[in-house]
């Protein structure tokens, strides 16, 4: 069980305090995450991160990338 959290923008940041959006992180300790994501343009590639929590550990996923429908 971990929290949920997703940083996403229309360019791809090494560093993900440079992430243009992000949700507020949900302290909610799941096995399936489900975050809502606003503010999205219709036909936009966006790339985002995941990070995770548990027991005080954190993991941030890779770069990845999806499209939002026309």
């Amino acid at each position: 069980r971990a929290s949920s959290q997703v940083f996403y923008d229309v360019l791809a940041h090494d560093n993900v305090t440079d992430y243009a959006y992000q949700t507020n992180e949900d302290l909610s300790l799941v096995t399936r995450h489900n975050v809502a994501l606003s503010g999205l343009s219709p036909g936009t590639v966006y790339h985002f991160r995941v990070k995770s929590t548990q027991d005080q550990v954190t993991a941030m996923s890779k770069d990845s990338t999806f499209t939002t429908a026309a």
